[in-house]
């Protein structure tokens, strides 16, 4: 009883439930339709396919429309329009040299400063330089990757809690045999690589070592382990120990310099090459040019020699001669 609904069939009225059963159906009034607001040069419509009640909208009307003047650009200025898509267009002038030098951005290793070409003021962005990483890690490491975004996928490695003997993995806790040695896989880390490392104990034996007691040598196959013939308590035994490494620190690289490690004589070295221009923080790859401003440009080069320099040269471009 009172109570109202739109038929199914028809959403244009509005129906209501009255005493003894009977039903009222009358039009659904149109007083909550609000026509929108119109800007310049913009006139309401009615929209097409209006159900119910009507519809209204705004539409350019570009007949009775008073178009305000476009100005007139001298000294080197560029026309553009300042509200593109609109009814009522608005015009101005740029000048480029009046364009703010604004600093370029520190742009991440996977993208590279580029400079983009606007109808007035240049800008510099960041733009995407990458390929899918194809590193492959070492025995011992976990191997993770991750899409940057721009799209590439980045690989990275994590020690795994292992140690790595001859290229061979061995799990934290684990025991084996390496010709008369035992050796385990012990819970100290190797605070360079942080791989587990592995301790070999050699056997104590009665046999007569079948060189002179103190004396060190090196096997033929293994400069970084060193062997010495030692007596214990009338026991002739060799003992086993790896060559001793000083401690490494790690140099901080500057910009523009990527580090690199190797084993000289089994102990890691580091360094720092250098393989890029630097320009106010920024990373120039050789070969690649930048804008320094609307005017100057900045080049990359290679010089070669017995050592391979990277030269940064700076050129103002030159514009021809007006004629008077």
């Amino acid at each position: 009883h009172m109570q109202s609904w739109v038929p199914d069939h028809n959403p244009c009225l509005i129906c209501m439930c009255l005493d003894q059963q009977r039903i009222n159906c009358t039009a659904r009034p149109c007083n909550d339709v609000k026509a929108p607001e119109c800007g310049p040069c913009e006139v309401l419509k009615e929209r097409k396919g209006s159900m119910c009640c009507p519809e209204y909208e705004s539409v350019c009307d570009l007949v009775k429309c008073a178009l305000p003047e476009v100005p007139q650009c001298v000294d080197g200025q560029t026309l553009l329009l300042k509200n593109p898509g609109d009814c009522q267009p608005i015009h101005e002038c740029c000048k480029k040299e009046e364009c703010a030098l604004q600093p370029p951005p520190d742009c991440p290793a996977h993208q590279q400063l580029s400079v983009k070409k606007t109808k007035c003021c240049d800008v510099f962005e960041c733009s995407c330089n990458c390929q899918n990483s194809t590193h492959t890690c070492p025995a011992g490491f976990m191997t993770s990757s991750l899409i940057n975004n721009c799209g590439c996928s980045e690989t990275s490695c994590s020690p795994d809690k292992v140690c790595v003997v001859d290229g061979t993995v061995h799990p934290v806790g684990s025991e084996w045999e390496e010709g008369c040695k035992k050796c385990s896989c012990t819970d100290l880390q190797d605070k360079d690589t942080l791989l587990h490392v592995a301790q070999c104990k050699p056997p104590v034996c009665d046999q007569s070592c079948p060189l002179v007691v103190g004396e060190v040598w090196h096997p033929p196959s293994d400069s970084c382990t060193i062997h010495q013939c030692v007596k214990v308590n009338d026991a002739v035994f060799i003992s086993t120990t790896n060559v001793s490494c000083a401690v490494m620190d790690a140099p901080t690289c500057p910009l523009g310099a990527e580090l690199h490690c190797e084993t000289v004589d089994c102990c890691p070295r580091c360094y720092c090459p250098v393989h890029a221009c630097v320009l106010n923080h920024t990373v120039i790859a050789a070969g690649d040019r930048v804008m320094l401003d609307v005017c100057t440009y900045c080049e990359c080069a290679v010089e070669n020699g017995p050592v391979m320099k990277y030269k940064l040269s700076c050129r103002k471009t030159s514009c021809p001669t007006c004629p008077t």
